[in-house]
């Protein structure tokens, strides 16, 4: 079942991701500011709930954060440039909602393969809060709308 999620979640991140044509990933600065944006989503995807471990709910509410802050802010965009990361830190979010024991954000720097610093990690989650208007609630009918947006419609006999 996870494997088939992830490729739903990989799904609704390419719909949702804008392309950057602007900006030359052989710059110094695409590092910097995006992650890594020769790693395929579902890659990342992948990778992120393999080291962490994080139950499939943790990556269907960080779909959701992204889906609340692009409504509320219609101006942000989600590009090839900040998808990385936008995902890495909604997971982070994600999973300190869900799960009792979480990690430590410095833990999210391995997670995340250690393309973001401890700090920029810090100022990213902070960041995600203030969009959210410091609630990371989730209302159930959102989730299960997301759940039913990544799931494959089920096969007819």
């Amino acid at each position: 079942p996870s494997d088939v999620l992830r490729r739903g979640v990989a799904h609704v991140l390419e719909e949702i991701t804008l392309p950057c044509p602007l900006l030359n990933p052989a710059s110094a600065g695409w590092r910097e500011f995006g992650g890594d944006p020769k790693m395929p989503l579902l890659h990342w995807i992948a990778q992120l709930q393999r080291v962490s471990k994080m139950p499939d709910s943790v990556l269907i509410m960080a779909l959701c954060y992204l889906e609340m802050i692009t409504e509320k802010f219609p101006l942000l965009q989600i590009t090839s440039v900040n998808v990385h990361r936008l995902f890495l830190i909604g997971c982070l979010v994600g999973e300190k909602m869900v799960e009792d024991i979480v990690y430590k954000n410095k833990d999210w720097r391995v997670i995340g393969s250690k393309y973001f610093s401890c700090a920029q990690i810090n100022k990213m989650e902070i960041e995600l809060m203030s969009l959210l208007d410091w609630s990371a609630w989730v209302p159930l009918d959102r989730f299960e709308a997301m759940l039913r947006r990544v799931s494959p419609p089920p096969s007819s006999p």
